[in-house]
Order: C-alpha cells, then structure tokens, then sequence
C-alpha cells in the first residue's frame, strides 16, 4: 500500500507545481508590458520616410503666375502664364502642362518633358469636353504647386473671337478697330 500512498503523494506535488504556475503567468504580464517598446521603434522608421518626400520640396521653384486662355477653338487651347516670381540662380528646367476632364481626376501630361516657353497650344481635343487645365514649374526634383484656370475651359470654336497675336498691325490697323 505504500505504492498507491505513493501515488498520491505525487499528485500533490503536481498541485504545488501548479501553485507556481499562477506565479508564472503575472510575468507574461510583464513581458506584455514590454510589447510596446518593440513598436516604437517601429513607429520612428515611417517618420524617417515621411521627411524624404519633403526634401524635393526645399528646392522647388515657386508656381507660373497669370495663367490665361490667350485662344480657344473646337480642337485646341493657347494657353500663356508668366515666369514664377521665385525662380533661383540656376533658372527652371521648365513647365509641365495637365489637363484632366470636368468631373473625373485622370490628369492627363500634354507635354512629356518641361519645356521653357511660357506659351503652349494643346492639340487634338475633343469639342465640347470641359477641361481643368494647370501648369507646374519644374526644377531638378523640385515640381511647383500648380497655377490653374479658375474654371473649367469649353473646348469649342468661338465664333467672332480674333486673336490679337496673330493679327498684323501694320495692314491699315484693322486688327485694332476689328478685335
């Protein structure tokens, strides 16, 4: 019979084993407490990309001024603005110009690398389409908030309209008493 008061005096060894157990589940408390630190050092890695986008911004030129529709018909805009009051010592690279449907957001590139001219004619558009039209000044990395049209530009002839640029002055001064 001393086996089986063996027995169970084994278990109750098992159930002061146990007691200690409980003891060790408030650690992995501790350990749960030391969870956070490990995301904060996760937290500090997106802030160093966040600031890298903001570098190409520093040396970003300041944004073309004036922009106007200088003439419009069923196929095509001129559009003219002015140099950006800020420019540098190193000039611009040039302009990008967009342009993107009335209601939708796909901005479409009408130009596919900056040029210098501060006139552009988009070509080939469709009559009767609205158009957001913006131009960027570009230089190095650095891409200027936009100079925009205050409202959406009806792509159509527009009859009786002359374009004074076009116009030769010096034939009896028509173009003066006519536009």
């Amino acid at each position: 019979m001393s086996d089986q008061e063996a027995a169970p005096a084994a278990p109750e060894a098992a159930p002061s084993v146990a007691q200690p157990a409980p003891a060790a589940e408030p650690a992995p408390a501790p350990a749960t407490e030391a969870a956070p630190p490990a995301p904060e050092p996760a937290a500090p890695a997106p802030a160093p990309s966040a600031p890298e986008p903001k570098k190409p911004k520093g040396p970003s030129p300041g944004q073309p001024v004036n922009l106007t529709v200088d003439d419009v018909n069923d196929n095509s805009v001129t559009l003219t603005w002015d140099a950006p009051e800020q420019v540098g010592p190193k000039g611009l690279d040039g302009y990008l110009v967009e342009y993107c449907k009335d209601g939708t957001e796909d901005w479409v590139a009408a130009n596919e690398k900056p040029f210098l001219s501060t006139r552009y004619v988009i070509r080939n558009l469709t009559s009767g389409d609205k158009l957001h039209i913006r131009i960027k000044s570009v230089k190095g990395d650095g891409i200027s908030e936009p100079a925009v049209l205050d409202q959406p530009l009806l792509i159509r002839e527009i009859l009786g309209f002359r374009n004074v640029r076009n116009c030769d002055p010096g034939i009896l001064g028509l173009c003066r008493h006519y536009s």
